[in-house]
Formats: C-alpha cells, structure tokens, sequence
C-alpha cells in the first residue's frame, strides 16, 4: 500500500512538474525571439528613430539574460503555478500585469544606472520601454495561448485527466457529476464520491452504494492511494454547517479543493471562481 501510495504521488509531482517545465520553456524561447524582434523594429526596419551609438552589437547574450530575468520575475509573481487548464483569457490578463510590472523595473534600473539622461533621450527610452513591452506581452501571451489550447485539445481526446473526489452523495452531487461527464474540456475523471454522513444510505442519497468509496474521515487515505489532484465539495444547503469541518479534513498540499459557491459567505480567503460549463465552483486557496 505504502509503495502505491509513494507512486502516485511522484506522478502528480511529474505530471506538475511538466507543465510548468513546457510552459517555462517556452517562454525561454518566445522571450529570446522577443529581443530580436525589438532589435529589427529599432535598428533594422527603421520604425523608430534611434542613435547609433546605442545600436547593441551582440544579440544572444543579453537576450538571454533579459530571458532569465523575466522567467524569475514570472516565477515570483506565480505565472508558474497552478498551469492545468486554467482560463486563456485570465491567464493573458495576469501576463499582462506582470509584464507591466516587469518592464517598468528595468525601465527604473535603466533610468538609475545611466547619468547621461536628458529630455531626449528619456523620450526615446519612454518608446523603447512600451515597444518592448508590447513584443514581450504578445509572445509571451502567444505561447501561454497555443500551450493551454494544446492542454485542452488532448483533454477532449482524454488524454492527461485529473482525478477528482466529490464530497457529497445527494443530488447536488449528481449534479455536479453528471456535468463533468458531458463536457470532457473540464479536465477531470471522477473516481468516486465521499459521503459526509457515512457510508450508509440516506434519505437525500442519490449516488448508488458501489460509487460510494469511503466517509468523510478516510478521505486523505483516498486521495494518496488513488492519486486524486481536485476535490469537489458538493454537499447539500442543509449540510453547510459541516463545510468547515470538511475543509480542515482536506488540507492536504497540491490538492485543488472546489466548493458550490452556496457556501461561499461561510468562508474567507479564497482564491478564484471556475465554472464547469454553467456550474460556477470557487477554488481555495491551499496554502490559507
């Protein structure tokens, strides 16, 4: 059981680890392409005024190093968390603040390293600054786009699912089950249902017994051994003053926990809201 356990979790870790792997090197690439293509828009095409004296003579190397940098800032600001099928237009959105933030600091530490600043060239530099940021949002935002698109396309294939658990036997739970199985793009196979009442049957029950794979207190045990990534809670209204409790069982790191949005002012801190095809779910935040 131990060794079972120990496998399914180095596959979560390989399988997170090479998300954020393929979404960093692509962005290695794009960012390396970005540089140049600022260069041929100031030095080769023409499309903006320049000095000569600050035509750059070696490309790569600080293409790289601009490269590295923004991956690090990416990586402080978590571009590189939670990658699984997360929203195309949220993400672009996020790419576009955080490149904001990025190009403004090199702006800054431009503007502090150099003492030969006057009205035109700090002129210049306000053009540069925005011509690069645009060339960096773009590409950078073309490859968050193409590798999520590619994400969601083998999902319909089923191909990389995430496993889920729903907490909840009644028809709220069915509800939410029965929307995942008609829409692939959601990104996960249900394993099973965990009931919050014990195993036995109910008189709200509408998942049949043999779905049923074990009560509220062995969920963590379930989770390990069947490699489960997402937990849906989705108990009935009648039941909400057992959401704490439930949450505290399921504090376990690496693992998305989604709630009916029902229960949302029973909470606090949390992260962002997803819909499943019309069946809006609000993610915690795991580290909270």
């Amino acid at each position: 059981m131990k060794r079972t356990f120990s496998n399914n979790q180095k596959i979560l870790r390989f399988e997170r680890t090479g998300d954020i792997l393929i979404t960093m090197l692509g962005d290695l690439v794009v960012l390396v392409v970005a540089w140049y293509a600022f260069y041929y828009i100031r030095f080769e095409w023409g499309w903006l005024e320049i000095m000569d004296t600050v035509r750059p003579r070696i490309l790569f190397l600080p293409s790289v190093v601009l490269a590295l940098f923004w991956l690090l800032v990416f990586g402080i600001f978590g571009l590189y968390k939670k990658l699984y099928l997360i929203s195309r237009f949220d993400e672009i959105v996020r790419v576009g603040k955080i490149t904001i933030i990025g190009t403004l600091i090199l702006f800054f530490l431009l503007f502090i390293e150099s003492s030969n600043w006057n009205t035109d060239n700090i002129g210049y530099a306000k053009t540069y600054t925005l011509v690069y940021w645009l060339i960096v949002f773009s590409f950078v935002s073309l490859n968050r786009f193409i590798v999520r698109s590619v994400q969601r396309f083998k999902v319909k294939q089923g191909k990389g699912l995430h496993k889920a658990l729903i907490v909840g036997i009644g028809p709220t739970a069915l509800q939410v089950h029965q929307n995942i199985l008609r829409h692939k793009t959601s990104g996960l196979n249900v394993v099973g249902f965990i009931s919050h009442n014990g195993v036995s049957r109910v008189l709200e029950q509408a998942i049949p017994d043999q779905d049923i794979l074990a009560d509220i207190s062995q969920i963590k045990e379930i989770i390990t051994k069947e490699g489960v990534q997402d937990v849906i809670i989705a108990m009935e209204p009648e039941n909400r003053d057992k959401l704490i409790d439930v949450l505290d069982i399921i504090d376990i790191p690496d693992v998305s926990v989604k709630i009916l949005p029902d229960f949302y002012q029973m909470i606090s801190g949390l992260n962002q809201t997803n819909q499943i095809f019309g069946l809006p779910l609000i993610e915690v935040m795991p580290e909270l």
